[in-house]
């Protein structure tokens, strides 16, 4: 299953393009549990689809950390902030997610680097990313082309 997100105005790469998420999921612990669930597609949809060097502030200076393909930084206060629930209630669930081998979390005094395990499988390669944005762009077409089949139920 493609969840594809709509191209927002800003410079928030990470807003721009889609993630696999696989019908396996149906089948985990983490469906029945919304907090779980919803922490996980946030993981997804967050996390890099390619090695990228991240500045951030951090006190009153600023680092750099590479974060490789499926990784994403971020903090308790952050994440709890964009998911809409106590930090108690992401770090309760986040722990749980690491514990089912869904996620690592390596943690610092100043953010936590997030890596989902097996991204390989989720979510699309750097390749295919890039793939599907000249695919979007060459889709414009005329009104005399026929449209593209969008049948995904294989």
């Amino acid at each position: 299953m493609n969840m594809k997100i709509k191209k927002k105005q800003g410079n928030d790469s990470f807003k721009q393009g889609w993630v696999k998420l696989d019908r396996s999921v149906l089948d985990s612990a983490i469906i029945k549990n919304p907090n779980l669930c919803q922490i996980y597609i946030w993981c997804l949809l967050k996390a890099n689809h390619s090695d990228k060097l991240v500045s951030f502030k951090v006190g009153k200076g600023v680092t750099e950390v590479t974060c490789k393909r499926g990784q994403f930084i971020t903090g308790r206060n952050r994440a709890s902030e964009e998911l809409g629930m106590p930090k108690s209630t992401f770090y309760k669930n986040s722990k749980k997610l690491e514990n089912y081998g869904m996620i690592n979390i390596e943690s610092n005094n100043h953010y936590s680097i997030v890596t989902l395990v097996n991204y390989g499988f989720a979510a699309p390669t750097a390749s295919i990313v890039e793939q599907q944005k000249n695919k979007n762009d060459d889709s414009q077409g005329t009104s005399k082309e026929q449209p593209e089949n969008t049948n995904n139920s294989k």
